[in-house]
């Protein structure tokens, strides 16, 4: 089957090169191809029914010229060297006849044509606005990319923008250019000192050599500063504080601040003082006396910080009361307990009221609100009450087996000293510490009276008899509240031994020698120890001496006892006036041994004449 063009092969030309030309002609003159087409199939088609193929098949020449015909006016418009190809149908070599299969073959090549032609279309205006977008986003790149490089560029060697330092923007500025601007916006040139009363020294800057120097801390930001964001601070804030700092003389600063007139006035303590009927505080008082080593430090501290302003007072530079009012509060409720304290001395049948009226004067208030107690007051307090309350050595009434009442007066023996020991007497010195010690308590109290204690005894009657308002008489009746007790008569030389009211046992005796040296003493004594195989010794104007027994029995502080006597040969009588003891009174070995062990320790002794 003869193909419907020959091409030559030394042509070259790709059959998509010559769809591509005929689709571009056919386009110019697209009913021309279709009238062309139809006029050439219609044509063939008679032929062959006329005919029926006699003359075989109608030359190709006519249909190929008409063809051309239609096409003239495309085939003008081709190059002269494609007219010379293989293209023109009018120099075929081959004559062969257009068949209608050929015919149709031809409708199929250029239906083909012009579809292609469609989707090329298609793909051309495909390719016009994808271009066209990819065109505008490589413009808006390059815009940004030239923007990025600006603002780099602009950026590079100054402070991004919205970059603030003590609230100045120096957004845009280098490190000179921001410094200056800083300390235009936030220059000071004074320290101003305000005073207690309000008044102000003002210290201007040029009178310590002040000057300003922000550049490292300027240079320091920029340095942090992450250049390649810049673009960043376009929708934020960089906020730096920095201290305004500066190179000062500080000797100069000390020189101006020592040279200051301050104040005179110190400051006052607060104090608790008496009023009326209670204690009070009186309130601290600041004086206008500064510390200037307090100030300078101060001075320092605002200078470098770049304060303008500071309150002396505030920052501690006055002299200030070592003693406030909220110091003295709790001394205070004290002292006021100590106002209306109330401490009582019982002795038994009364007592002593100690009132703020009676220890006023004793109480001393110091500077720091705590008070003291003037123990020696205290003391020539409890002397002064003795003549009432001590009972020893008091001459007292009693009724004797054989005289009836006598008065027992208490005597002095040739050291100065009573015998007697029995009574109250009281002990100044622990009493008033116990008073002291209850006042600086500051409670309503009630304390016992302390009597004095020697070798083991204490004048306090051994709890023998109660107190009552008879001891405070010149004589008092006390030791007739007895019913037990040993009453030795030295005029009629007898002891008798009284248990709850009967005689347990009824003795001679042998008292003392009445001399100065060795008489035994009238008096109330009290037996207080015993001891077994005594030996006693001394020493008077006679010589000394020294004797045993078997059972003593103390009743007195000054070596007076009661103790057998074996070397005298009786008891009683007058015996005592040549061959008394010297001052102890001496019985019967018997005897003796029944008070040792029958005659209970605190058993008062009344001795008289």
């Amino acid at each position: 089957m003869s193909k419907d063009f020959d091409r030559d092969d030394n042509s070259k030309i790709s059959s998509d090169y010559d769809v591509e030309k005929i689709i571009a002609e056919v386009n110019k003159t697209a009913k021309q191809n279709k009238e062309a087409y139809q006029t050439a199939l219609k044509t063939a088609n008679a032929s062959q029914n006329e005919s029926s193929y006699s003359s075989d098949r109608k030359s190709k020449t006519d249909i190929i010229n008409q063809i051309n015909k239609s096409l003239g006016n495309s085939e003008d418009d081709f190059d002269k060297s494609n007219k010379e190809k293989n293209y023109s149908y009018q120099n075929n070599s081959k004559k062969n006849s257009f068949s209608s299969n050929e015919a149709a073959g031809l409708q199929r090549e250029i239906e083909r044509g012009t579809r292609y032609n469609e989707l090329k279309n298609m793909k051309v205006h495909s390719h016009k606005g994808r271009n066209a977008i990819l065109f505008v986003f490589g413009l808006v790149i390059i815009l940004l990319i030239g923007a990025y490089i600006i603002g780099y560029m602009m950026t590079k060697d100054s402070f991004l923008p919205n970059t603030f330092v003590n609230g100045t923007s120096i957004g845009g500025m280098n490190v000179n250019e921001a410094t200056e601007a800083v300390h235009n916006d936030k220059a000071i040139d004074k320290l101003i000192l305000e005073k207690l009363n309000g008044e102000t020294i003002t210290i201007d800057y040029s009178k310590i050599d002040y000057t300003y120097s922000t550049e490292d801390e300027l240079n320091k930001i920029i340095n942090q500063e992450n250049k390649a964001l810049w673009f960043t601070n376009l929708i934020k804030k960089s906020n730096y504080t920095i201290s305004m700092k500066g190179s000062y003389s500080e000797d100069k600063l000390k020189d101006v601040i020592e040279n200051a007139s301050f104040g005179v006035t110190p400051s006052k303590n607060a104090k608790i003082v008496l009023k009326d009927d209670s204690f009070v505080i009186e309130p601290e008082v600041q004086g206008d006396i500064v510390d200037t080593e307090k100030v300078f430090e101060a001075a320092k501290e605002a200078v470098n910080n770049g304060t303008e302003k500071i309150n002396l007072l505030d920052t501690g530079c006055y002299k200030k009361p070592t003693v406030v009012s909220s110091d003295l509060e709790e001394k205070l409720e004290d002292l006021n307990k100590v106002f209306n304290l109330e401490v009582k001395l019982d002795f038994d049948y009364t007592t002593e009221n100690l009132t703020y009226d009676v220890f006023k004067n004793w109480v001393t208030i110091k500077k720091d609100g705590s008070y003291t107690i003037d123990q020696e007051s205290v003391w020539e307090w409890v002397n002064s009450i003795r003549s009432k309350y001590d009972t020893l050595n008091k001459t007292r009434k009693f009724k004797s087996t054989l005289q009836g009442t006598v008065k027992i007066k208490a005597q002095r023996g040739a050291d100065g000293k009573f015998d007697g020991i029995f009574g109250y007497f009281l002990d100044a010195d622990k009493t008033a510490e116990a008073i002291c010690k209850a006042l600086k308590k500051g409670e309503n109290t009630t304390i016992e009276p302390v009597y004095w204690t020697n070798g083991g005894y204490t004048y306090d009657t051994q709890g023998k008899v109660k107190r009552s308002a008879n001891d405070e008489k010149k004589v008092i009746n006390d030791i007739s509240q007895l019913n037990t007790y040993i009453e030795v008569d030295l005029t009629n030389q007898t002891l008798w031994y009284y248990k709850n009211g009967k005689v347990k046992l009824k003795c001679g005796v042998v008292s003392g020698k009445p001399t100065k040296e060795r008489m035994t003493y009238p008096g109330i004594y009290q037996l207080w120890m015993k001891e077994r195989n005594k030996t006693m010794k001394g020493r008077t104007s006679e010589g000394s001496y020294e004797s045993k027994c078997s059972y003593w029995n103390y009743i007195s502080q000054n070596s007076v006892g009661i103790h057998d006597a074996t070397w005298q040969s009786s008891f009683g009588g007058d015996r005592y006036k040549y061959f008394g003891s010297h001052g102890c009174v001496g019985i019967s070995l018997s005897d003796a041994q029944y008070i040792y062990e029958n005659v209970p320790i605190g058993t008062v002794v009344i001795m008289f004449y």
